[in-house]
């Protein structure tokens, strides 16, 4: 199973954590995902690697991995 880890939602915040100024990687569809760097792209790119090495594991285990949701245009 090949998977594009920047298909996911992924969102980069920058906040103070325990009193260093940090920015954290969240993943939508996967939300026990947590990553934090010093800087955005090191934050992003840990959650890349993350959800790649997330994938391997649940191929190795023969379970599925949760797909990236596509958002829908719905300007109603």
């Amino acid at each position: 199973m090949s998977i594009d880890p920047h298909a996911y939602n992924i969102s980069i915040r920058r906040d103070n954590f325990d009193g260093e100024v940090l920015f954290e990687g969240r993943v939508k569809e996967l939300p026990d995902l947590v990553e934090y760097g010093e800087s955005y792209q090191e934050a992003y790119d840990l959650v890349v690697d993350s959800i790649e090495t997330a994938a391997a594991a649940f191929a190795e285990k023969g379970r599925a991995f949760p797909a990236a949701t596509v958002p829908t245009d719905d300007f109603n």
